[in-house]
């Protein structure tokens, strides 16, 4: 293992993502995404933490249902500590979290981070659900479910299906099929 010592460790690592998004012919968009990605500290779902991220911020749906949010993560308590937990569809945030792609799914530009799905209104950013089309490089975290029908691939995360299938340059992608807030009607194993 290389080990790199000093204060210029970060110059480094962006400038070796930068060399293996050539190589693996990604856009320079994806590139800057996954540049972007690297200076994030990003928390699985599910995973409980004693204390909340330093400047947290309360955001709520209603008065009675309340989160705590910081770059991209939502946060519930949980006996004595904090859970990160999906996002929330209904919340508005302030601003993009960093390392967001934009889709445009019928001419409409959403931003997307992890598993949120956003839309710029009157200078905040909603939480919607994703549009039926939607195609990303990679899902959040593990699917809850996963399945085959007609030799097609189909995951199941957070009331989300999706399709999995190769884009125009051969590499693995996903595509919102469909949105359910329970996995009754998957077919089984």
């Amino acid at each position: 293992m290389w080990k790199i010592q000093g204060r210029y460790v970060w110059i480094y690592a962006l400038v070796f993502t930068f060399f293996i998004g050539m190589r693996e012919g990604l856009s320079q968009s994806q590139i800057r995404t996954q540049m972007k990605r690297q200076h994030v500290k990003r928390y699985r779902w599910g995973k409980k933490v004693k204390r909340l991220p330093q400047h947290a911020k309360v955001v709520s749906i209603s008065d009675s249902i309340q989160y705590w949010y910081k770059a991209g993560t939502f946060f519930q308590p949980w006996w004595g500590k904090f859970e990160v937990v999906p996002p929330p569809v209904g919340i508005e945030i302030p601003a993009r979290p960093a390392g967001y792609i934009v889709l445009h799914v019928s001419g409409i530009p959403y931003f997307y981070y992890r598993g949120m799905y956003l839309i710029k209104r009157k200078g905040t950013y909603s939480i919607v659900s994703p549009p039926e089309g939607a195609e990303v490089f990679f899902l959040p975290g593990k699917a809850e479910y996963k399945f085959l029908l007609d030799n097609r691939e189909f995951f199941w995360l957070n009331g989300i299906y999706y399709e999995k299938f190769r884009d125009e340059t051969g590499y693995p992608a996903f595509r919102v099929v469909g949105v359910t807030l329970s996995p009754s009607s998957l077919p089984s194993p």
